[in-house]
């Protein structure tokens, strides 16, 4: 009875994104993605027009509250893969690379944790996956995580394999379609060969392929972006819900402690405190994993935490990279279950399913709670680190078993 109510419970959140998601072709984030690929494709600069208007004139409903497009040139060029076409068709076609990318996922994480989960237990981490908020909103907008969360854990699993090169050139085109997988990039170089075998291959590989991929999606583009799209997105992302990270909290933190009385300079001068505090989070996973790491598993999960934990911007959506992490988990606690191992496994997926819950009516009415409510996935994300904090020096995966090491 437990299969079939997991199999009814996959199936219903199934049918609720299919008769949801043909309602979402003409809004929000596919809408910029789209448009912002049309004008490249036209050899205009993406960059320049005013979104709003070229908007509408392809039919979409947009905010004016991002005028301008705000992604990397790298993630223009791939969906103008899809972009040549009608709006309705491109997002179709971009509903299936979602799909095979969360396939690809849900592999490579069966591949990676093979014999170490249950039949059911894997069959239930599929059911909690595709119910969950961050898939269901993943598909919602229309976004590209999923895609970048498969290269990532390609990438480890070449690493875990010994294809360390292969494995920094996977993470370091993640790192170039969206900026923030680029912090896991350290570590695979570091990390990507037994006892450090084949470093610099693996360092040549990693700057090769970022050279290659941005000498080839333009770097006139690039200039554009980052002249153009930082300021958007420095200006649009710390206030707001939805976005949980350390330097959100402490950005909202400042802004609630000063009230209207902020002015414009001081919330600029305080984003940058809290990018700095970003920083120290993402400092702080790689110092653990320098003075305690025995365990690659267990330090490639930490630093997925840390990356998410520590980035200036991370919506709800960004949570598929979490999939892996929480496989692991239930991986490492099989036969060890106990009634408080089990609430706190319970309470740790409920934290992380209220993505929404601070743009409830009722919990907008109140600052504070407002305040609480929204860092509650965050929360929920820094108890899964440190879960892999516990874990690290244990020797739970020593090193790779892979007799290519260094490749």
């Amino acid at each position: 009875m437990l299969d079939v109510g997991a199999g009814l419970i996959a199936l219903v959140a199934m049918g609720r994104l299919a008769v949801a998601l043909p309602s979402r072709v003409f809004e929000w984030d596919f809408a910029h993605y789209y448009v912002s690929s049309r004008l490249l494709l036209e050899g205009k600069n993406p960059y320049g027009p005013d979104l709003e208007t070229e908007s509408r004139q392809l039919g979409f409903v947009t905010s004016d509250i991002i005028p301008r497009a705000t992604n990397p040139p790298s993630l223009l060029w791939l969906v103008a893969t899809v972009a040549w076409a009608p709006p309705r068709a491109a997002f179709w076609m971009w509903t299936v690379l979602q799909a095979m990318s969360l396939a690809a996922v849900l592999g490579l994480t069966k591949v990676l944790l093979r014999g170490r989960l249950s039949t059911r237990a894997w069959w239930f981490l599929c059911t909690g996956v595709i119910s969950s908020q961050a898939v269901c909103y993943h598909f919602w907008f229309g976004q590209a995580q999923l895609l970048l969360a498969a290269l990532v854990l390609g990438g480890f699993a070449c690493a875990k394999r010994g294809y360390g090169a292969t494995a920094c050139a996977l993470v370091i085109a993640a790192g170039v379609v969206k900026l923030f997988p680029l912090v896991l990039v350290p570590w695979f170089v570091w990390r990507g060969g037994e006892g450090g075998r084949g470093l610099w291959r693996r360092v040549g590989a990693a700057v090769a392929t970022g050279f290659f991929l941005t000498a080839a999606t333009g770097w006139k583009l690039w200039n554009e972006f980052f002249r153009v799209a930082t300021s958007i997105v420095n200006d649009f992302a710390p206030r707001r819900t939805f976005n949980f990270t350390v330097p959100s909290l402490v950005m909202n933190v400042y802004a609630v402690m000063v009230g209207k009385g902020a002015s414009v300079v001081g919330l600029h001068e305080w984003w940058t405190v809290a990018e700095a505090t970003g920083l120290v989070v993402i400092a702080a996973g790689y110092w653990l994993v320098w003075t305690r790491g025995d365990d690659r598993e267990a330090e490639f999960c930490l630093l997925c935490v840390a990356m998410l934990a520590g980035s200036p911007v991370t919506w709800g959506h960004y949570f598929v990279f979490l999939i892996f992490p929480l496989a692991v988990t239930v991986a490492r606690l099989r036969g060890k279950w106990t009634a408080a191992r089990i609430a706190g496994f319970g309470s740790l997926l409920v934290a992380l399913n209220v993505l929404d819950l601070a743009g409830r009516t009722w919990v907008k009415q109140s600052l504070v709670l407002l305040m609480v409510s929204n860092y509650i996935p965050l929360a929920g994300a820094i108890a899964l680190g440190c879960l892999f904090v516990a874990w690290l020096g244990s020797g739970g995966e020593r090193g790779y078993a892979a007799p290519s090491a260094g490749k």
